[in-house]
């Protein structure tokens, strides 16, 4: 029996409205976000859950206290961030349930699809057997994947570098265990 984790084809209408609304969100996105480069955020102290709610209690207490927050602070600057750092936070963890559904389904799919090949493959194989005709071509093509190089391994004695675009090397089947 085949496999079959998941069974579903997108209607094309779909497909096309689900790239169509992920286009909107993007531009939405560029609209506001930046992008860091690595060195970047390794140097920054960054806002974790460890540090969220000593700078809920900040933002309070300066909302609550103005006269207490320095001259140099912009109160309009740490609302807006501390805002968009919660809205962003909404906003990942909604799209990371979405990602790592869709990741999923990919996988399963992408099983499914390798698990018939597989066995596509040992049916050319019987058929060959059987002698039916046009299964030694469709052997030949899919037997490619299959392949590996084995390089011969030369006498100790000999000095000669190893051929490193393996000529003369003699191809070995491999078995592929995984299901």
């Amino acid at each position: 029996m085949t496999q079959n984790l998941v069974s579903y084809s997108f209607k094309e209408e779909d497909f096309s409205a689900l790239k169509q609304k992920i286009s909107e969100m993007q531009a939405i996105i560029d609209s506001f976000a930046i992008e860091l480069h690595l060195d970047n955020k390794r140097e920054l102290k960054t806002l974790g859950d460890r540090s969220l709610p000593f700078t809920e209690q900040a933002f309070l207490l300066a909302t609550q206290q103005p006269k207490l927050v320095p001259g140099f602070v912009s109160m309009e600057e740490f609302s807006k961030d501390f805002t968009l750092f919660k809205q962003s936070k909404e906003l990942i963890i909604l799209l990371e349930v979405l990602l790592e559904r869709l990741k999923d389904t990919y996988i399963a799919a992408g099983t499914d699809a390798f698990s018939t090949a597989r066995k596509f493959y040992d049916s050319v194989k019987t058929a060959i057997k059987a002698k039916i005709p046009g299964a030694e071509v469709a052997f030949d093509e899919l037997k490619k994947r299959f392949v590996r190089m084995n390089v011969k391994k030369e006498d100790q004695n000999n000095t000669t570098p190893p051929d490193t675009n393996n000529a003369g090397a003699t191809p070995v089947a491999i078995i592929d265990k995984k299901e």
